[in-house]
């Protein structure tokens, strides 16, 4: 995901120079997809096996804890005091409990990719907003 801004601002700058941006895909989902939309055209890379998916629906991560035990290797989680529930979702699901992350729908402002506004529905995930009304952080100001 972190290439995505660098890429579509190329895409961008070079459709804003009056040249024409193609992506040819042959697996072109969740980033790549979300690459390839900023592009004139889209095409698939052959008739037979290019596969297309969406943006946005779902997740996967590899689990490595038992490999690491296995070479001695001990991976540390060290978390802010300001902070105790942070990544809950996503430790419970290495845990096989994915129930807490329910949806994820965009709301508006697209085009500024992972800045862009999302409405999540969690469960079970406590939160404390800790920035007000005028973009102060609440925790620097010391309140």
């Amino acid at each position: 995901m972190d290439a995505v801004a660098p890429l579509v601002d190329a895409i961008r700058r070079t459709k804003a120079m009056g040249k024409p941006v193609v992506a040819c895909c042959d697996l072109c989902a969740s980033a790549a997809y979300w690459t390839a939309c900023e592009c004139n055209e889209i095409m698939a890379a052959n008739a037979i096996s290019s596969e297309f998916g969406s943006i946005g629906v779902m997740m996967q991560f590899p689990d490595y804890a038992k490999y690491y035990e296995k070479e001695g290797i001990k991976v540390h989680t060290i978390y802010s005091n300001l902070s105790t529930y942070k990544n809950a979702p996503f430790e419970a699901a290495k845990k096989g409990e994915y129930e807490s992350i329910k949806a994820e729908e965009l709301l508006c402002y697209e085009d500024l990719g992972t800045e862009a506004i999302r409405r999540y529905t969690v469960e079970d995930f406590p939160c404390i907003v800790a920035i007000d009304c005028e973009g102060n952080n609440v925790y620097a100001r010391g309140n």
